[in-house]
């Protein structure tokens, strides 16, 4: 398996996104821009990037480091996917599935809430406070890519998901068994209960009859 340096790491965001799909390899990300459009799937995956794991579907919003040299409406493609799920099988890479993507598109470049920094030495009348705000980058996810996979469209997974369970429901009244009421007369239908014996503390205890 090849592995990509900081170098490397560090330009890859600038490299434009080729439009074959035999390209990608383990670790790598591309840019491009242009119009984009969210596929419905009904499918997850979970991507590294930035130190970090992320587990996506088509149309969430992840929050991440801040990505340099990319604007907003940008569309970045992730190659460091490490799982891919449907509700028919599970892809699971190692570490990373070869020629999986997830590709995604740069929402809003923002900051993180501020982390206040409070530094003092004892008996030395020093104290020191500082902010800070880490630069952050939104993405929203567009669409996962796995070849040989078949990721289903979300409307077709929730339209074949309909019968299965009606036919569940159908399947549990058939299988229900029917339950009879007695009636005040039916005493001699009640089966009798004896020998039934409780555990813990109070067991040993003789019950007394009732008057």
């Amino acid at each position: 398996m090849s592995r990509v340096s900081k170098a490397d790491e560090a330009t890859s965001w600038r490299r434009p996104m080729p439009s074959n799909d035999s390209h990608n390899t383990p670790g790598s990300s591309s840019k491009t821009s242009g119009s984009y459009a969210i596929t419905r799937q009904a499918a997850f995956a979970v991507v590294e990037s930035g130190g970090s794991q992320f587990k996506v579907t088509p149309d969430d919003i992840i929050y991440h480091n801040k990505i340099p040299g990319v604007t907003v409406n940008d569309v970045i493609e992730f190659g460091k996917v490490l799982l891919i799920g449907t509700a028919q099988e599970t892809a699971i890479g190692r570490p990373f599935i070869p020629g999986a993507t997830v590709i995604a598109a740069v929402e809003e470049t923002l900051k993180d809430a501020k982390v206040h920094v409070f530094k003092k030495k004892p008996r030395k009348g020093y104290s020191k406070l500082k902010g800070h705000r880490s630069h952050i980058t939104a993405l929203r996810i567009l669409e996962l890519r796995a070849p040989g996979m078949q990721l289903p469209a979300a409307a077709e997974a929730a339209a074949a998901a309909v019968p299965q369970l009606a036919a569940g429901k159908e399947s549990s009244q058939q299988l229900a068994a029917p339950v009879r009421s007695l009636g005040a007369g039916d005493d001699d239908a009640r089966p009798a209960v004896s020998g039934i014996r409780g555990i813990g503390p109070s067991s040993g205890r003789q019950q007394q009859p009732k008057q």
